[in-house]
C-alpha cells in the first residue's frame, strides 16, 4: 500500500468523506477530521509504513487542507 493510499483508507475508515472526492484544495474541515483523527492516522502510517510522524509538529503545522496534510505527511 502507497503512502497516499494508506491516508486516503485512514480518510475513509474514518469519515463519511468520498475519497474520490479528494482534492489538494479540499479542506480539512470538509473532509471531517478531528485532531484525534490526525493520531489514528499517525499509528497507521507507524504500524502500517514504520515512519514516526511527530505529533507535536503537526498540531504546529498549520494544515488546513488535504494537500497540506500530504505535504506535511511527505517530510518523512
Amino acid at each position: 500500500m502507497s503512502f497516499h493510499e494508506l491516508v486516503k483508507q485512514q480518510i475513509s475508515d474514518l469519515t463519511d468523506f468520498d475519497v474520490n472526492q479528494l482534492r489538494n484544495e479540499t479542506s480539512v474541515a470538509e473532509i471531517g477530521l478531528a485532531s484525534l483523527d490526525f493520531l489514528s492516522i499517525q499509528v497507521a502510517i507507524k504500524r502500517k509504513l514504520d515512519i514516526e510522524i511527530d505529533l507535536n509538529r503537526l498540531t504546529t503545522a498549520n494544515v488546513t487542507t488535504y494537500g497540506d496534510l500530504i505535504t506535511f505527511l511527505e517530510t518523512y
